[in-house]
């Protein structure tokens, strides 16, 4: 069984939401009319509200005003609602209350979960233990109010953990199942941070529906959609997003132990017939940016091994169903682009090797371990690990062993240098040719910006080197600012007339400042 991942629910900020003083704000002289649709006036001192619901003029004012205008308080135990003025809204009478505009409120009173307007009229009786509206990417957003309460959709929790989809007036839209968990996945196309969250409300609440979904675990699993309807029946044995890749509609289906591929908005993309969860396989070119296809390796049962247990080997194929390598080997590692092909580090046998996208080897599966790949002097090189599990060494992609298996480890590296570690313990900096162009005399090495690196010695104390290697700074300064924190330091560059572009790091010694810079120029700054 997969990790399970928590519910979002919207009751996740603290009530402390609505503590904020409250902007000056005049009560209107007279009362609010307005009509709703094709509704008569609302009577004298009162208002429709954006759903139709007939509220006082001063509710109706604290909705098109929002929280500048009311505030929650607390007062025996419980919260309400108040105006400006001091004018009760809401009693105190909720455990919680998650104000939202659009007279549409999600309360909790006995432990129980419900929704109110402004008028404190009950929408959705408080019979729920939990209540999300879908498409909720901000506390306390709901869809615009031309958002019909018929048309919003909330997913509902009931005692024993069972979970539907309700409406804004709290009618069934699909039924209440027991479900170990629920998850809400959001894979219409939005901004998104690197975690892949979405970071901007939905910008058409009906479009934005059509591209959720909500999975649900335990007596089968199995995918409904924002609106209700059934994407993937509940037979299954798990149904679970693959993360860490540039497409949210992905999920991972479990069948009979077996693993497929569904688009959320297109349909399956594998069927269940491969013998292991998927892994990721060369999400971004060389310059950064999406590959298509996506690869990703998978496993099938190619035949029994001499206990009679499956014999399971991987292989690699792409998003659009194509096999890029045949089912057998053992596991992949690092994957790249050269001479206009995809290359794969692969083991096959027990041993390591490389392979291209035609199957053919370009350097023989013999070695121990492949660990990371460089781009160093102008050629591409692997990190190797020795037999003994001890000792490191550097292999080109033409099988040619440049450096013999006798550093402790690699590490930062600018495209001309590569950082060593030694055996005892101490760094350097060697050329492809296996050079060390700078001695291992020091603690360890940072890379800074434009290929520099920050050498630290024994004592803590840091130095320049040059891209190339030449020691430009004894290590005798006391710290390097990380290159995130140099433009804090505009004023003090604008002042010494040097453009932030210019700065290589910024150094401290003592109470006094530099800047390095490019050219090789030391500055103290004021």
């Amino acid at each position: 069984m997969k990790a399970i991942f928590p519910i979002l629910f919207l009751f996740l900020a603290s009530s402390a939401i609505f503590c904020q003083d409250p902007l000056p704000m005049e009560i209107p002289d007279q009362p609010v009319e307005e009509t709703s649709g094709n509704m008569n006036a609302a009577p004298s001192g009162y208002a429709y509200n954006a759903y139709g619901d007939l509220i006082t003029a001063n509710q109706n004012y604290w909705r098109k005003r929002g929280s500048n205008y009311a505030k929650s308080y607390y007062e025996n135990g419980k919260y309400g609602m108040r105006a400006q003025d001091g004018t009760i809204l809401i009693p105190a009478q909720y455990d919680q209350l998650y104000f939202a505009y659009g007279g549409f409120m999600i309360a909790v009173k006995d432990g129980l979960t419900g929704v109110i307007n402004e008028a404190n009229k009950v929408i959705i009786p408080f019979e729920y233990y939990s209540l999300q509206i879908i498409f909720t990417n901000y506390f306390n957003h709901i869809p615009d109010p031309s958002v019909s309460r018929d048309e919003l959709r909330l997913v509902a929790q009931k005692e024993k953990g069972q979970y539907g989809i309700i409406d804004g007036n709290g009618r069934v839209i699909s039924p209440f199942r027991e479900s170990k968990m629920m998850q809400v996945q959001y894979f219409y196309e939005a901004p998104r941070n690197d975690r892949g969250t979405i970071t901007t409300p939905p910008q058409d609440y009906q479009k934005a529906l059509d591209g959720s979904a909500l999975i649900f675990r335990f007596k089968g699993a199995g995918v409904l959609s924002g609106r209700g309807d059934t994407i993937l029946p509940f037979v299954y044995e798990d149904v679970f997003p693959l993360y860490k890749t540039n497409n949210p509609a992905w999920i991972q289906v479990e069948e009979d132990g077996k693993y497929g591929l569904y688009d959320l908005g297109k349909g399956w993309v594998f069927p269940t017939e491969y013998a292991g969860e998927f892994g990721l396989l060369h999400l971004l070119t060389e310059d950064g940016a999406p590959f298509y296809p996506t690869l990703f390796i998978a496993h099938k049962v190619v035949g029994e091994t001499a206990y009679n247990n499956p014999l399971t080997k991987a292989g690699l194929i792409d998003s659009t169903g194509r096999e890029v390598l045949p089912f057998e080997y053992e596991g992949f590692g690092t994957s790249f682009t050269f001479d206009d092909n995809r290359h794969f580090v692969a083991k096959k046998d027990g041993k390591w090797g490389l392979v291209n996208a035609n199957s053919e080897v370009i350097i023989p599966f013999t070695y121990p371990k492949f660990l990371r790949k460089y781009n160093l002097g102008g050629k591409i090189v692997f990190s190797l690990k020795d037999s003994t599990d001890a000792f490191y060494g550097l292999l080109s992609s033409e099988n040619k062993m440049l450096v013999p298996y006798k550093y402790k480890w690699f590490d930062e590296c600018n495209g001309q240098l590569l950082e060593f570690l030694a055996e005892d313990g101490q760094s350097g900096l060697l050329n492809v040719k296996g050079e060390e162009v700078v001695k291992g005399d020091y603690s360890a090495f940072a890379l800074l910006r434009y290929g520099y690196f920050q050498s630290v010695n024994k004592e803590g104390l840091n130095g320049i080197v040059s891209p190339t290697g030449e020691i430009l700074l004894e290590p005798t300064f006391k710290g390097v600012y990380p290159e995130e924190l140099i433009p804090g330091f505009s004023t003090a560059l604008k002042k010494a007339d040097i453009e932030e572009e210019e700065v290589v790091a910024i150094l401290t010694k003592g109470d006094k400042v530099f800047a390095f810079l490019k050219g090789g120029g030391l500055v103290e700054l004021e």
